[in-house]
């Protein structure tokens, strides 16, 4: 099992745990939440009043594991657009998805050569966020095609392959339900 954690230092650390509940080992991901990484910077100053500690708390609170070809995908969501693939070995490659300007990365799920993006961004003046989806290539983390659909999509993706997206949505009485959309290419 992988799991993400704060350290005794307040440091981001993923570790691998031996079926017994102890630890194997620690994973090493390269540039990853540090305190004196951009990102926690900017997340420590909007968020935290500075506290760079809350606000790696907060990314590894929000830190998503996606099976992949028999790999682990570590999606730092909201804080990072930096994929970890980590092999059965340990082994880690990262790939920074190209994102568009000022969208963030929210949730990702793999499919075959591919990873769907769900991505947001708020925009000035308006009352909560910009929902866009976009499939990018695994290995070089660029866009592939940005997904357009006809019909509305959901604020969660359960889902996806290049055919049909399922998606979470909420409605008006509070109920969830699935809902499956297929992309216009």
């Amino acid at each position: 099992m992988i799991l993400a954690g704060i350290g005794k230092l307040g440091n981001s650390q993923v570790g691998m745990v031996k079926s017994d509940g102890t630890l194997d080992r620690y994973v090493d991901l390269p540039d990853d939440l540090a305190s004196d990484s951009k990102a926690v910077k900017q997340l420590s100053q909007n968020e935290f009043n500075g506290f760079a500690q809350g606000a790696i708390a907060w990314a590894v609170g929000l830190s998503d594991f996606v099976p992949f070809r028999g790999h682990i995908l570590l999606v730092r969501r909201q804080t990072s657009s930096t994929i970890y693939e980590i092999s059965p070995s340990l082994e880690v490659r990262k790939v920074n998805l190209l994102l568009p300007a000022g969208f963030k990365l929210f949730t990702l799920v793999a499919a075959d050569d591919s990873w769907t993006a769900l991505l947001t961004t708020k925009t000035d003046g308006q009352q909560g966020l910009t929902v866009a989806y976009m499939i990018f290539d695994s290995e070089t983390g660029l866009p592939v095609e940005k997904v357009v659909s006809e019909t509305a999509f959901g604020m969660g993706l359960a889902c996806a392959n290049r055919d049909v997206l399922t998606m979470i949505k909420r409605e008006q009485d509070g109920t969830f339900v699935l809902t499956e959309t297929r992309p216009v290419h």
